[in-house]
């Protein structure tokens, strides 16, 4: 389970990836788009991660678990960071 903290980093980190996408609020997103950001990071960052597994993490899947670290590993790159632990590490210093 993760703390509160890590919920809320989880919470930033999609928040800056929606704004690099520019793809509008996600609450309106569908499974084609899930499908095209799956795309997209894998090009980027050469990591495969499922539309199922980002619905996940965006919550339009119910699903008890927290992502794990290979997937916050990827969403942290996608968005310019090595990985998770330096996006953590830089928030923590904003």
């Amino acid at each position: 389970m993760k703390t509160q903290n890590e919920l809320e980093l989880i919470a930033e980190c999609i928040l800056q990836i929606e704004e690099k996408l520019g793809w509008g609020d996600s609450s309106n997103w569908h499974s084609e788009v899930f499908i095209e950001l799956s795309e997209t990071i894998q090009h980027q960052t050469k990591v495969l991660l499922s539309p199922t597994t980002l619905k996940r993490v965006w919550g339009k899947v119910t699903y008890k678990s927290s992502p794990s670290i290979s997937t916050l590993n990827a969403l942290s790159q996608f968005i310019g960071f090595e990985n998770w632990r330096d996006f953590k590490n830089n928030q923590n210093k904003n």
